[in-house]
This record gives structure tokens, sequence and C-alpha cells, in this order.
């Protein structure tokens, strides 16, 4: 992934083109054609934020699954299961290492919030009621 963002931090023509590919795998709901076409447009421009995200995923410093079983507070995972990218099943272990965690799956693509964010908003209202607001323990 580093490499296919570099190509638009280096402002290479065939850039935008698989660019545009990319974010139709990753948003591929109706109710997130406005937002990826946004995200399109600016794709020369995100291009080093990529690059920069993605170095950071595989630094040893931003690793921080040591610290999963140490997480008391509730914690909610939405998670969009149809996901090209960031697939589900090679992160349910991790998830499940949580102690107290809500997982939500989606019949979407990567973002709950922009595919679906009728259904995310009650999502998070509930989470937050529920296992937040209802319960005054410190975590």
């Amino acid at each position: 992934m580093i490499n296919f963002f570099q190509t638009g931090v280096d402002h290479k023509p065939i850039f935008q083109q698989k660019f545009d590919a990319y974010y139709k795998k990753v948003l591929t709901t109706d109710n997130a054609v406005c937002r990826r076409n946004e995200i399109i447009k600016d794709g020369y421009s995100l291009a080093p934020l990529l690059v920069q995200a993605w170095e950071s995923f595989k630094s040893e410093h931003e690793d921080v699954r040591s610290m999963i079983t140490t997480i008391s507070c509730p914690v909610l995972f939405t998670w969009g299961i149809n996901d090209k990218f960031v697939r589900f099943n090679r992160n349910k272990g991790a998830i499940k290492q949580f102690k107290n965690y809500t997982l939500i799956k989606y019949q979407i693509g990567h973002t709950p919030y922009v595919e679906c964010p009728d259904t995310f908003i009650k999502d998070l209202q509930e989470f937050i009621n529920e296992k937040l607001l209802s319960s005054p323990t410190s975590y």
C-alpha cells in the first residue's frame, strides 16, 4: 500500500485512475458515493497522509497489541464485513482479547459512519447509553 500511495506523492499520472478504482472497493455503498467522490478528487493531496499512515502500521513503537489486555473500559468495534483491505478475519483474534468489547458488523465496505450513517449513529448512541451512561463505573 505504501508503494501505491507513494505514486500519488510522486504525482504519477496512473495514480488517479488506480486511486479511483481502489476507493470504489473501499466505500462500496450508494450512501458513500458523494464522500467517495470527494476523496477520489483529493487523491494527490491525500497521498502523503496515506503513505505516513501505512508506514506507521509497520512501526514497532506503534504496535499496541500488548496493551489490549490492560484495557477495561467499554470498547465499540464497528466493522464493514465486506472490507477488502482491512479484513475482519485477520483482526477478530485481537478484538476478542479486549475484556469489555461490543462488536457490530455491517454489510458494507470499510466505513460505517459514511456508508450507513443512520444505522451507525443509532448503534453508537445505544452503545453509549448502555455501556457508558447507564453504569457510572470507573474503568
